[in-house]
């Protein structure tokens, strides 16, 4: 999150670059500071982008040429620049914010020959770094730029934090200055093994242990050794369904930091919803008391299923439709789940059992077991079930569904026996 922050890209290369040569007055070095920017000489070069390097009447050195090059086409937009103090030691850290720029004028305060100019968000600066451990044991050379290939971005992070020169002052700006809310969202969090997941996280993610609080706590990265923390304005929101998987196996860690919150069906999002004088927030209303009967409360039908119907300017018709979707693709196909095997409560939800024939979602078939098994006895199923695709496009399937007015019918579950 920090290296996002930064601006830094993954893997950045780090550059060492000369702002001025050692034992100068510093004026170059300290604007480019205070401005944002990195720059170099070689003003007789012009633009390097359209420049031939190689030009005799240049009198370029390989080592001229190559910080030339790297300057102007190498170093990307992500990479970092550490500006040489001495031979052991750097004074500044920053990462470029942008391409190459050739400036013929240069601003006041900046040494004239200084032409050729990076974009820099400067991290750290006046410090004195002792950076030749990192690099091997070796000294920084005279050339102006360069890679330093031995040195990553989280040896360098590690390795200034240490020195205490941590990049904190974006962290402070993030913790106590004006800030937006990052959320987080884990969708069904209780499917995963919450300790695995958030492993030392779960100290990190407490109020009082956040980056600024009395009780800030850090922790050490395992791979990249880096050291992190939470910031408060971060929050997490970990969803559940608890019709699937129940919350008894919760981490007792995770429940003591998190704050639960129940997020039942809202009917009352669809009451201004009309079909033809159908409610939908009253044909999600009965559907769910019904169903909490029958089950539980935990496999209520969320009102997000019929939130496509609350779009302007639909026509009756096209609403139809889409009810027909919904319940087709969606509602009928869940309350299978819900009820495996156990047609007659499914008609019982959708109220088929009152409903004349031809408004019947779901309706059972008599069977002729004479004719199918001859003279055997054959314990009754009740005939079979099968969906009445044609009920979906009529409106009056739906408001039966509501309807009250007729007494239900019980199926006998007697066995027959069939004739000979």
């Amino acid at each position: 999150m920090l290296e996002r922050k930064l601006g830094l890209k993954k893997d950045p290369t780090i550059w060492k670059i000369s702002i001025e040569e050692a034992g100068s007055d510093g004026r170059t070095r300290r604007y480019c500071f205070q401005h944002g920017e990195a720059r170099i000489g070689w003003h007789k070069v012009g633009d390097i982008r359209n420049a031939d390097l190689a030009d005799p009447s240049l009198k370029l050195g390989s080592n001229d040429r190559s910080s030339l090059t790297s300057f102007a086409n190498e170093i990307e937009e992500g990479d970092v620049l550490v500006c040489l103090g001495t031979r052991k030691s750097i004074c500044a850290v920053g990462v470029v914010t942008g391409e190459y720029e050739y400036t013929p004028h240069v601003p006041d305060g900046v040494r004239k020959d200084y032409v050729h100019r990076l974009p820099v968000n400067w991290l750290l600066t006046d410090i004195d770094f002792d950076i030749e451990e990192l690099n091997g044991g070796r000294g920084l050379t005279l050339k102006t730029v360069y890679p330093m290939s031995r040195i990553s971005w989280p040896e360098l992070q590690q390795g200034l934090q240490l020195a205490g020169h941590r990049l904190v002052e974006e962290t402070k700006q993030a913790v106590t200055g004006p800030k937006l809310p990052y959320v987080l969202i884990i969708d069904e969090i209780n499917r995963g093994n919450i300790s695995r997941i958030f492993g030392e996280l779960i100290t990190l993610i407490e109020p009082s242990k956040r980056a600024g609080a009395a009780e800030a706590l850090e922790a050490v990265l395992p791979y990249s050794k880096r050291h992190f923390s939470v910031p408060d304005n971060v929050y997490l929101i970990g969803t559940m369904n608890t019709a699937d998987r129940s919350l008894a196996g919760l981490d007792i860690a995770l429940r003591r930091r998190f704050v639960f919150r129940e997020m039942p069906p809202r009917p009352e999002l669809l009451d201004g919803v009309e079909l033809q004088g159908l409610n939908i927030g009253k044909l999600l209303r009965v559907m769910n008391q019904r169903i909490e009967v029958l089950l539980d409360r935990d496999h209520c039908l969320g009102h997000a299923y019929f939130m496509p119907l609350t779009e302007q300017g639909l026509k009756d018709d096209d609403r139809l439709a889409k009810l027909e979707l919904i319940f087709c693709n969606q509602i009928l196909p869940l309350l299978q789940e819900y009820f495996f095997e156990d047609w007659q409560r499914i008609q019982w939800v959708l109220n088929d059992h009152r409903k004349p024939s031809i408004d019947r979602f779901v309706e059972q078939d008599k069977q002729d077991v004479a004719a199918l098994f001859g003279n055997i006895s054959v314990p009754a199923q009740g005939g079979v079930w099968r969906i009445n695709m044609a009920a979906f496009k009529r409106l009056s399937a739906y408001a039966g569904v509501i309807a009250v007015n007729a007494k239900a019918e019980v199926p006998d579950e007697e066995p027959v026996e069939a004739d000979a």
